[in-house]
């Protein structure tokens, strides 16, 4: 995502940014071999509490990554992103609070990856500018979020939209799939 946040507002046709979110061990199990034999990479935002649990976050129940996993993640050419320090929604916080799940986040996953951590995804795509202001403070070089439908596709520094992709929308809703795959979506 890196890469797309610098590119942001340049057209580059037939060019997709791949992200995963959270940090489910199924990443590397799963997807990193399939990014392998089709030669892709992608962008992992780690929630760094959740580095080496069994999680309970909401209704969702997985493993998350290990310390080993991101090592190998990154290995294999991925970026490692920050998804805060608890996954909490940010703009609930007070200013110091967030600045403190921000940084110690970054700091957390650089220990592990022995690289600098540049991207951050706001938990469940929830910001304000307030947010945006101290993930910029904390040292990120720009921050993705969720693409809403209810405004504008954003490509700001620190509010990158995604158009999220998930189980419900190729299993359950093969139009909505479709749409967003398009293009379409966005019009």
């Amino acid at each position: 995502c890196a890469e797309a946040i610098k590119l942001r507002g340049e057209y580059v046709p037939r060019t997709i940014a791949l992200s995963f979110d959270d940090g489910y061990a199924s990443v590397q199990e799963l997807a990193l071999p399939l990014l392998e034999q089709y030669g892709f990479t992608a962008t992992v935002f780690m929630t760094s509490e959740f580095v080496d649990k069994q999680v309970i976050d909401g209704e969702a129940r997985f493993k998350a990554l290990s310390k080993v996993q991101l090592q190998a993640l990154v290995a294999a050419g991925c970026e490692l992103g920050s998804h805060s320090r608890r996954h909490l929604d940010l703009r609930k916080l007070t200013p110091e609070l967030q600045r403190e799940e921000l940084v110690q986040s970054k700091l957390a996953l650089e220990k592990i990856i022995a690289k600098p951590v540049v991207t951050f995804c706001y938990p469940q795509g929830r910001y304000s500018e307030e947010v945006m202001r101290n993930v910029q403070l904390a040292g990120y070089l720009g921050a993705c979020s969720v693409f809403q439908g209810r405004r504008k596709l954003s490509f700001a520094q620190y509010a990158y939209d995604r158009l999220e992709l998930s189980t419900h929308d190729h299993l359950l809703n093969d139009l909505e799939f479709w749409l967003k795959t398009s293009g379409r979506y966005l019009v």
